[in-house]
């Protein structure tokens, strides 16, 4: 955790704030302050509590601000500004507080499994409809997007300009405070598609994480009574995360930075947006060749079917279902299969549904009951045969896909590189990691060319 502001407040903060904050930040205050020393500190207050008055507190120091600017005499300026100063300690701490807690407590179903790799380090594992803003219990105050715009120039609220003012590091970049991650992280998640089909985020707190995976299972056999059991060993891999950087360029004109009352969030669905896509390609198609993490067409054991030796057209619904037999067969369960592909190839199997179909494609799934994500990251150039214009769907159990997330991103500001054409960018890296959990779990079908 961070060193406490708190304990740096002079007397004069103290009394400055009892004699300029408004009676709820007062009220909230001595709740706390009574019930901490009763009960042995923060630990003693519920996050949700914490969260209620940090909210007070943040709105009141705004408050005191714009009083103080407003403030004729000096002296009384001075007084309120100290007033805010005392709020803003209590919300830095605050903060830090539920940061920690959210990285230490144990986690609820909603908040995701907690795992330890080799070293015994805790690990986070989500499941797509959990979400990693559980555990703060609050809402951040603003978004990536404001921080961004604010590192450009544009006015942004004190708690912006208190916290840019410890993210700067060495290299002029910016580092976005732990309170505004979980959220970003999670918009990021909710718009990448091999997420939505079940992919599990690993949360990894190091450069090298080691968890371990099941490679072949034991097999049961009948015995006869006082006779020996048949040994067969289960047999078990290792699944291994080492992040790798990745980067994204971010451009705007700076008359719209400047003058859209929206754009903060431009800027967050921008950076969302590149991220989200660049992970669905990576997770699906990456090469594993350096810096690039290695996706699924690409890991070894990961079934596969041709459509024909020069590739061939969507016929019918019943061409989906090809991809469920050599599945079934890997002991992949029937409801546990999803399916990704191209939107052309989503929409040949639209364009050849007719009448007398009667719309299923395998067991009684159907385009409706078990509906196939489509993402622009499949590619609809690949080469099968002679064919130059072929695309592929990826099937199977994405809970097996798993996604090593480092909790971290960087923004660094362009300022001069696109001056000539009237602009400003944004460099924003993360770092992550693919992994297969079990390659036999997944199946791809390629050669599917336009009819």
């Amino acid at each position: 955790m961070a060193a406490s502001r708190i304990r740096q407040l002079s007397d004069e903060h103290f009394a400055a704030f009892f004699k300029h904050a408004n009676s709820d930040a007062s009220a909230t205050y001595n709740k706390i302050r009574i019930r901490t020393e009763n009960k042995g500190g923060w630990q003693s207050l519920h996050n949700a509590d914490l969260a209620r008055a940090r909210n007070s507190f943040a709105t009141a120091a705004r408050d005191l601000v714009e009083k103080a600017e407003m403030s004729e005499g000096r002296d009384e300026r001075e007084q309120v500004g100290k007033a805010a100063e005392f709020l803003f300690a209590w919300v830095h701490d605050i903060d830090d507080h539920l940061n920690f807690q959210s990285q230490a407590d144990a986690y609820s179903s909603n908040r995701g499994r907690t795992m330890h790799d080799t070293a015994g380090r805790r690990v986070r594992v989500l499941s797509p409809e959990q979400k990693l803003s559980a555990a703060s219990g609050q809402a951040a105050p603003y978004g990536v997007g404001d921080v961004m715009a604010a590192m450009a120039g544009r006015a942004g609220t004190i708690d912006i300009r208190d916290a840019m003012s410890e993210g700067v590091d060495s290299a002029g970049g910016y580092t976005v405070p732990a309170i505004l991650m979980p959220g970003w992280i999670d918009q990021m998640r909710a718009a990448t598609s091999v997420i939505e089909a079940g992919a599990r985020t690993v949360m990894i707190e190091s450069d090298d994480v080691t968890m371990a995976k099941l490679t072949g299972d034991p097999v049961a056999a009948w015995r006869a009574e006082a006779g020996q059991v048949a040994l067969s060993d289960a047999t078990f891999g290792a699944v291994n995360f080492k992040p790798k950087s990745l980067a994204v360029i971010v451009k705007i004109s700076r008359e719209l930075l400047m003058d859209s009352i929206n754009v903060g969030e431009v800027l967050q669905a921008s950076l969302t947006t590149a991220f989200a896509q660049e992970v669905d390609r990576v997770a699906l198609f990456g090469t594993g060749t350096a810096p690039e993490p290695r996706g699924v067409v690409n890991t070894a054991g990961v079934l596969a079917t041709s459509m024909g030796a020069n590739g061939a057209a969507i016929t019918g619904l019943k061409d989906l279902g090809k991809v469920y037999e050599p599945l079934l067969t890997a002991n992949v369960a029937l409801a546990a299969i999803r399916s990704i592909m191209h939107p052309r190839t989503l929409m040949a199997f639209h364009s050849v549904y007719n009448a007398d179909d009667d719309g299923s494609f395998w067991g009684g799934l159907s385009l409706t009951t078990s509906p196939p994500l489509i993402t622009t990251k499949v590619p609809i150039d690949e080469t099968e045969g002679t064919a130059t214009n072929a695309s592929s769907i990826i099937s199977g159990d994405f809970t097996q896909l798993m996604l090593g997330m480092r909790e971290y991103l960087r923004i660094q500001l362009l300022n001069e590189a696109f001056a000539g054409t009237g602009e400003i960018g944004f460099a924003a890296h993360m770092r992550l990691d693919v992994q297969l959990a079990q390659p036999t779990a997944f199946h791809r079908l390629t050669g599917i060319i336009p009819a």
